[in-house]
């Protein structure tokens, strides 16, 4: 199959569009937005219709007063009426006001929640993306170090050929050079899974193929200091401020209940009564009604009074946790800080080394081939460059993985 090339920017827009999470959380605002209205906090006028019609066949039997006395069989009847009523709230202890300021809260807090997933979607691209690169930056060296094998087992067949070495030298560079062979058919197997989890994390099918085109480099960080003071301003603890005003407003739409709500009320009625015997044959009104309803809460039992209390309790629980949340995210910032900076100052320390171990094997590998140093002086060169180069790439993928961690504490542009 074609392998498309894949940068870091596109795997994590690839991400953001097929994320089925990411979707849904949209759908959530869509649903918070049209959800605040002043129609669903009970703000808008009610206007309701109603016509009802029946038709009826009744028999008669009627004495007056007057010394009249009516019998008709089969008397039909025609009744209608029709009204068209209206309300609107006048009062009802500012439970509207609350009301629309909860839905307009419930919109802040969804849009928040969706960039607080948008954020973790992206630190778990990069996160895959460089888990990848590492496996491949693993399976070059390891190629590499067969190479390497492949030089030595010349020069031990040139020596070997001179009278210089014996045979069990060579079968030592053979054996390490298999082990190499399956050392790189592993790392395959491991490119293979961490491309795998790559795709599942951007929602693509396992079947594609992409060569990633970025390669590692680190980023400055801001000081301690400003992502200690950006801290308070992330989403997640957004999101916890939205949860306090949200139970908030809920608070006062309880505290609201406990007073009168008052309704004006108007109609127009139209109602027709028809019959063909008896002694009404035709009765018609019409006209407008108006006036005022009002609803008194007396006594419930003290349910609107607990519930106010339990709302205030819960508005300092969301306090609580939100300042546990903050102490739990400013430990973690710490620790994370800390090891970054300790895991960029091995780095250098282990790029010296490495360079240093590059330059031992090239001068061991040009003694070895002018019969100046032993095949164990050799081993030990090649060990300690091997040592070196996976350190060295073993702590600048720790160094990112780190910096990827703190850039999504702080929220920072990944």
């Amino acid at each position: 199959m074609y392998a498309q090339n894949l940068s870091l920017n596109d795997a994590v827009n690839k991400a953001i569009e097929n994320n089925f999470q990411v979707k849904i959380l949209s759908n959530q605002v869509e649903i918070a937005e049209l959800s605040n209205t002043y129609g669903n906090a009970g703000g808008l006028p009610l206007i309701t219709g109603n016509v009802n019609q029946n038709f009826t066949l009744n028999n008669i039997q009627q004495e007056l007063s007057s010394g009249v006395t009516i019998n008709q069989k089969n008397a039909t009847g025609n009744s209608f009426n029709s009204n068209l009523n209206a309300g609107i709230l006048v009062f009802n202890g500012f439970k509207v006001r609350a009301s629309k300021a909860k839905f307009e809260e419930l919109v802040k807090q969804n849009k928040l929640i969706l960039e607080d997933e948008i954020l973790e979607l992206r630190a778990n691209v990069n996160a895959a993306y460089y888990k990848v690169l590492e496996a491949e930056e693993l399976q070059n060296q390891y190629t590499k170090n067969l190479n390497l094998a492949t030089r030595k087992k010349d020069l031990i067949q040139a020596r070997i050929n001179a009278g210089y070495a014996n045979e069990a030298d060579l079968l030592q560079v053979q054996i390490e050079w298999n082990n190499l062979k399956t050392i790189i058919d592993l790392q395959n197997t491991n490119i293979a899974t961490a491309k795998k989890e790559l795709l599942m994390v951007m929602a693509e099918h396992p079947s594609k193929v992409y060569n990633l085109t970025d390669t590692l480099a680190h980023q400055r960080l801001p000081a301690y200091s400003d992502l200690e003071a950006k801290l308070n301003s992330t989403s997640l603890l957004n999101i916890a401020e939205s949860s306090i005003l949200i139970q908030r407003k809920i608070q006062k739409e309880i505290e609201a209940s406990k007073y009168p709500a008052i309704r004006l009320n108007g109609s127009y009625n139209f109602n027709r009564i028809q019959n063909s015997a008896g002694f009404n044959l035709v009765n018609q009104n019409y006209g407008p009604a108006i006036g005022l309803s009002m609803n008194i809460p007396i006594y419930n039992g003290g349910v609107w009074k607990n519930q106010s209390k339990i709302a205030a309790l819960q508005s300092e629980n969301l306090e609580f946790q939100k300042n546990l949340l903050y102490i739990q995210l400013l430990s973690q910032l710490a620790t994370e800080m800390e090891r970054h900076d300790n895991l960029l100052k091995q780095c250098d320390e282990q790029n010296l080394t490495l360079e240093k171990a590059s330059r031992l094997i090239e001068i061991m590998l040009t003694k070895f081939q002018l019969n100046q140093s032993t095949i164990l002086d050799l081993n030990l060169a090649q060990q300690t460059y091997e040592n070196a180069m996976l350190q060295s790439i073993q702590l600048n993928y720790a160094a990112k993985m780190s910096e990827i961690k703190i850039r999504r504490l702080a929220d920072l542009p990944l």
